[in-house]
């Protein structure tokens, strides 16, 4: 159900335009990290929705790295399912392409409270084939993946949980 986000002050009339409050990838973590610091779920993920393009709409979006072999990436606002924009990302077949992005949310002196605490990643995704798409978290030492996309050519839900490894770097 899409909800709005409109503003109005006293008995003025409604400002326009109204917001669309939209969802986006995200990076979470709401486990207690210790008895005096906790960090509260929040989108570690910068331009989760897609919608800034510096470089061009030819381009990886702002925030993201095309990296593997050959892929391309271009902005798509015909097939959006939640904000103003989509990212299609074109690979040649059997290439292992990607779009990632590095989250660096703390110092390396304080990388030692995320070790040993959960993440998890969660994106839309709309494939059409079978088995080229998954979302990945990589901290430096271990690794988890998700289930791939059906490449149903709907959009799917795809979640990896991770668990931060002691030796993450």
């Amino acid at each position: 159900v899409p909800c709005w986000l409109s503003v109005q002050v006293g008995t003025e009339p409604e400002l326009s335009p109204r917001q669309r409050i939209t969802s986006v990838p995200m990076a979470i973590s709401a486990e207690r990290l210790t008895d005096s610091h906790q960090i509260s779920p929040h989108n570690l993920i910068k331009n989760g929705s897609f919608e800034s393009w510096s470089w061009g709409t030819s381009a990886a979006p702002d925030g993201w790295t095309l990296a593997g072999g050959g892929e391309t990436a271009a902005k798509n606002t015909t097939h959006v399912e939640y904000g103003l924009a989509a990212v299609d990302l074109n690979a040649p077949l059997n290439a292992d392409s990607n779009l990632r992005q590095g989250v660096l949310v703390i110092s390396a002196a304080q990388n030692t409270t995320f070790r040993g605490k959960k993440v998890t990643f969660v994106c839309r995704v709309r494939a059409s084939v079978a088995g080229r798409v998954r979302l990945l978290v990589d901290d430096g030492s271990t690794s988890s993946v998700s289930p791939t996309h059906s490449g149903s050519g709907a959009y799917e839900m795809l979640t990896v949980t991770h668990t931060i490894d002691a030796a993450a770097t």
